[in-house]
């Protein structure tokens, strides 16, 4: 299962940090996938449409 989520350098956090920290999060959860769309915030559809349409293309061809 992909799962999408947001970063940006203005959260202060490394992405490495952020990244792992998705991986831990979901560590049991079997099939999943991560597409962190940098240049967003919370509302990743509205910060970056473009990547956010691809991830969402991407996830409807499966």
């Amino acid at each position: 299962m992909p799962t999408v989520y947001a970063y940006d350098p203005l959260y202060g956090i490394p992405a490495t940090r952020v990244d792992a920290t998705f991986a831990d999060a979901y560590a049991g959860t079997r099939g999943i996938s991560f597409k962190r769309i940098d240049g967003s915030f919370h509302f990743v559809m509205q910060d970056q449409p473009q990547a956010f349409a691809e991830a969402v293309v991407d996830f409807l061809g499966r």
